[in-house]
């Protein structure tokens, strides 16, 4: 199964995880293992798979949780007489409990910032709220206008973040760029715009693609223009490009409005 996955690419492909997908990731040999030694195997760590049943990240949180719970009797020490030690010894016959949640702690902040938890960081703010995604299936419902959903979020299950055939790249470790909130709002206008893509000898060798862009009678900004030599020729890809030229020429702060078949 690993030569398998090494030879078509198997990957973890992820820009900006949910807290809950970093919940979800094994905590042993994890993808955004920091560098340093690994830690995988000291005594602790054995106590913690064998003994605490820790597998996941979350589960390692909770083992932590107590080292930072101010509320917490926990004492940095074998025999400490906080509720969560005692139970670990008398039920888990784990000798040091303290020690195991020490390795917990370290486990998690041996991660990459982007795989660190962190439940009140700001989200990628580009995320549609669940009264627009609601909206957004009315309105398809009945033909109507849908807002694109523009999120970089990677949400849960794990099998969603997994790709194949693709090359090897370096996001387990990059930061994503992130929206900022804004402390102003400009008040915009609609620019409702018509896109489409075209391609001849689509799916051949000597593909070539096209996109169109019209605002309106003689607009300055109505374009045509050929897709891209680096970019696979298609009829997808002239679409995808139309709608881009589209945005290019509309002011970030008006809503954009594309009509496209």
């Amino acid at each position: 199964m690993i030569k398998a996955a090494r030879k078509y690419g198997a990957r973890l492909d992820v820009r900006n995880p949910t807290e809950e997908l970093k919940e979800l990731m094994p905590i042993w040999y994890h993808a955004g293992d920091g560098e340093g030694r690994s830690t995988a195997n000291t005594e602790a760590s054995r106590c913690l798979r064998e003994r605490h049943n820790v597998q996941s990240v979350l589960d390692a949180l909770g083992i932590a949780g107590r080292l930072r719970n101010q509320l917490s009797t926990h004492r940095a020490r074998p025999t400490c007489p906080c509720a969560a030690c005692t139970s670990d010894r008398d039920r888990l016959d784990c000798t040091n409990p303290h020690r195991c949640a020490e390795a917990a702690a370290k486990l998690i902040h041996k991660l990459q910032p982007l795989w660190r938890p962190e439940p009140n960081r700001h989200t990628d703010g580009l995320s549609l709220t669940k009264r627009r995604k609601e909206r957004n299936l009315r309105a398809a419902a009945s033909n109507d206008r849908v807002i694109f959903n523009p999120t970089i979020s990677d949400h849960s299950p794990l099998a969603n973040v997994f790709r194949v055939f693709g090359p090897r790249t370096d996001l387990a470790h990059r930061m994503p760029s992130r929206r900022t909130h804004q402390r102003f709002s400009v008040a915009g206008t609609d620019t409702e715009v018509y896109t489409d893509g075209s391609c001849e000898n689509n799916g051949t060798l000597s593909a070539t693609a096209g996109s169109g862009v019209w605002f309106g009678p003689d607009n300055a900004r109505n374009i045509a223009a050929r897709t891209p030599d680096n970019v696979a020729q298609s009829n997808q890809a002239a679409e995808v490009y139309a709608v881009l030229l589209a945005a290019r020429g509309v002011p970030p702060y008006h809503a954009l409005h594309l009509v496209t078949d």
